[in-house]
């Protein structure tokens, strides 16, 4: 039903953003406490949907309401949108983030720091084309506001996230440094370079 619905649409000239729960099947490697939701993987819609644009949509990044939270699934979450960027799959990431804005100066060489950092570092471990990141507390024209972080030059990535561990990922940009870690909650940091 998805792909006809995707097909339908991309002939209307309608990219259609789907917000699913399942993910894609690599997704779990090496984290017994992140199962698949769902008996078929999201490899299979993938292969539905291959031949029509598509973007996914993560509406609790990197957590999930369907299923209990834990280390192991925010870790899945992010492997999970890193395999699909690397596929070629536009990834809609959405965080948490209060309006308004923290009015702050963002200095450069230094630590990017403020409210909406891990989104920010998560989001740019797997930034691809058609990557975006939204951020508010609810759907609400007010509830979306402009960031300091939105206008930070990053520079363009010098390769892949490399996985570091089960639960933590570097990423290197040629005006930045990125670090996420999700082994105890949200860490993350980015280093902004001169």
């Amino acid at each position: 039903m998805l792909a006809r619905t995707a097909a339908a649409l991309n002939a209307a000239n309608v990219i259609p953003i789907f917000s699913i729960d399942n993910r894609l099947a690599a997704s779990s490697d090496g984290l017994p406490g992140a199962p698949l939701p769902c008996a078929l993987p999201e490899d299979a819609l993938v292969a539905a949907l291959n031949g029509t644009t598509f973007v996914r949509f993560y509406e609790n990044w990197p957590s999930s309401f369907w299923v209990p939270n834990n280390e192991d699934l925010h870790a899945a979450m992010i492997a999970n949108a890193l395999l699909e960027t690397a596929a070629g799959i536009p990834v809609l990431i959405h965080g948490d983030g209060p309006c308004p804005a923290e009015n702050r100066t963002i200095v450069r060489p230094g630590p990017l720091g403020g409210q909406v950092l891990f989104q920010v570092a998560s989001y740019l471990l797997v930034a691809d084309a058609g990557t975006t990141l939204s951020l508010s507390r609810d759907y609400y024209s007010a509830s979306f506001c402009w960031r300091p972080e939105f206008d930070v030059d990053f520079g363009s990535p010098l390769g892949p996230a490399v996985r570091l561990s089960s639960h933590s990922w570097v990423r290197n940009f040629t005006r930045a440094n990125v670090l996420v870690n999700v082994t105890q909650g949200y860490e993350a940091s980015v280093d902004l370079l001169a």
